[in-house]
């Protein structure tokens, strides 16, 4: 059974996921060089990113729930069923595995150099405390059954925020309780001040949560408190972690649909209805304007800190969705568009995989995809390179000659076998990838005269990566591996690999999530798709043969050279 706990921090993390994305204000500490105190001097006009480090973990992060990992300056917490293991980020190295007493153990995050995590036993809810490095358990907190409960902290049972000083959790009474991360101890206890002034809401049924007027976020030193009790004009409320004071507060205006609060370590993001308002830790009104507007440059931070932000692409999945990146159809990893201090933004930056933002840890940005085995980790540090018209930044290195003309990939003869009257439909549309124009069109469909659906193919160059390893790499990420609970439980993709770097699968599109053959292919430093309309044998056929066929393309040879006119 699914914790309040979880209902809560899932239905809060997938509302704001937009609003964070669009607003580019997860900020990333660029540092050159090791990770010391000392100021290091800002990437300037970054544009790419670079592998700093990767690893694999057993278990797909997605096959039963998103629980998704949570990182800090120096370490990440990744969700492994019932253990959580944490990484130094710094060298990618495994510090520590974390155990609870439920079959899953959540991470929260960090504060106070302590590690946070929730877990499940019967009808109880645990907060448990850890130190990370070593994996010993330092303290556990059982949420309060009753609403007026005096023991313990009295935490409710919702996610804790984790400002630096030390956890502040949600108490019975409508009251916040500030914790000593060592022991759990109350350091405080202060009335929220949303519900001292319009009560709580009740739930919308049996069974679910209650959302109550005001959201709870924490940047690096403070706790946030964004009142909004309908029909009144909302206000941001923060407050010291280390004794529940208020450091400065904020009546805002007006809200008719929407309100909510972003956070970073060093900046605050007002988000109302269509407009937002972003401050700095300290109160400090930055900036204010629409969403659709381009971003702003940074609050003024002694860390030269670069704004990482969704760049819009299909590669970049958020949650449960991660199916997405299976369509053949799709094109390109995940990417970031990166912002210096001075506003200066850069293309759309591609990762190395197709997967999902797990956040920032000091200098690098983490980013999660998944294997047939595995989970991936990737660390990726942000660069300044040399690009020029041919080898623009939205292309990862490769140059615009290299994608090949869609087209001109599956051949006469080939076509001549596949049936008698083929004709070639170049996506006009598809000459532009990652914002970069391309000399040819890099989606073809391929359809009969005749008219019959069973016979209609598309081919996509989905990428041209660096080198061969980054191309496997790429393409091992673009594919539904394993379960997709969205789908109604374990439904498989039913991936084959008849030959090294053929990957056959079953794609499932539209309302009613009909199964559709689909392929990904490796041919040398290119990854090409195949896709048609149904999963008939005859498509399914067709996929097998053109993927075969596109599989014996060399990257640098003579074949793919043909493709281009």
């Amino acid at each position: 059974m699914m914790s309040r706990w979880t209902r809560t921090a899932r239905w809060a993390r997938h509302a704001g996921y937009a609003t964070l994305l669009t607003l580019t204000l997860l900020l990333l500490a660029v540092a050159d060089g090791d990770s010391g105190p000392q100021r290091q001097e800002p990437v300037q006009r970054p544009n790419a990113l670079e592998v700093e480090w990767s690893l694999r973990t057993p278990g797909r992060a997605l096959d039963a729930a998103d629980t998704p990992a949570s990182v800090n300056d120096s370490m990440l917490a990744i969700p492994l069923g019932a253990t959580v293991g944490i990484v130094d980020t710094r060298e990618g190295r495994r510090l520590s595995t974390l155990r609870g007493a439920g079959s899953e153990l959540e991470p929260a995050g960090f504060s106070g150099g302590v590690m946070f995590a929730m877990d499940r036993q019967g009808s109880e809810e645990s907060l448990n405390a850890y130190d990370p490095a070593t994996g010993k358990k330092l303290w556990r907190e059982t949420a309060s059954r009753s609403r007026q409960q005096k023991a313990g902290n009295g935490w409710t049972g919702t996610a804790p925020s984790l400002p630096a000083p030390g956890p502040v959790v949600e108490a019975v009474g409508g009251r916040l309780a500030g914790l000593d991360p060592q022991s759990g101890a109350v350091r405080w206890r202060k009335r929220i001040p949303a519900v001292a002034s319009c009560g709580e809401v009740a739930p919308a049924g049996p069974g679910l949560p209650s959302y109550p007027p005001y959201q709870l976020s924490a940047t690096d030193n403070y706790v946030v408190v964004l009142g909004k009790c309908p029909g009144l004009v909302a206000e941001l409320q923060v407050m010291d972690a280390r004794d529940g004071g208020v450091v400065w507060k904020r009546r805002l205006e007006e809200w008719r649909e929407y309100a909510r609060i972003d956070t970073s370590p060093h900046a605050i993001v007002v988000s109302f209805d269509d407009e937002f308002r972003v401050f700095t830790e300290a109160g400090k009104e930055h900036a204010r304007g629409r969403k659709d507007r381009k971003p702003a440059p940074m609050p003024d931070d002694p860390s030269g800190d670069v704004a990482v932000g969704d760049a819009g692409v299909a590669g970049a999945y958020v949650g449960d969705l991660r199916w997405s990146v299976g369509d053949a159809r799709l094109q390109g990893p995940g990417a970031s568009s990166l912002t210096d201090r001075a506003g200066r933004r850069s293309p759309s930056v591609p990762w190395p995989v197709a997967g999902t933002f797990v956040g920032r840890s000091g200098h690098l940005l983490i980013v999660r995809s998944e294997e047939r085995y595995g989970t991936r980790y990737t660390a990726l540090r942000p660069r300044h390179r040399a690009v020029d018209r041919d080898r623009p930044a939205g292309l990862g290195g490769a140059a615009r000659k290299d994608w090949p003309d869609a087209c001109g990939l599956v051949r006469a003869g080939l076509l001549q076998k596949l049936g008698r009257d083929y004709v070639k439909l170049p996506v006009r549309s598809s000459r532009t990838v990652m914002g970069v124009r391309l000399p040819h069109p890099s989606v073809c469909r391929f359809a009969t005269e005749s008219g019959s659906d069973d016979d209609i193919f598309s081919v996509t160059v989905r990428w041209v990566a660096p080198d061969e390893e980054a191309a496997r790499t790429y393409a091992t990420s673009g594919i539904p591996w394993g379960c997709d609970p969205p789908l109604g439980g374990c439904v498989l993709a039913q991936v084959t690999t008849p030959r090294p770097g053929v990957h056959l699968y079953t794609y499932r599109t539209g309302l009613e999530q009909s199964p559709v053959a689909h392929a990904t292919v490796v041919a040398g430093r290119h990854v090409f798709g195949i896709s048609t309309g149904n999963d008939t044998a005859r498509a399914r056929w067709l996929v097998a043969r053109v993927a075969t066929h596109l599989s014996d393309l060399n990257g640098g040879g003579r074949a793919l050279a043909a493709s281009r006119p």
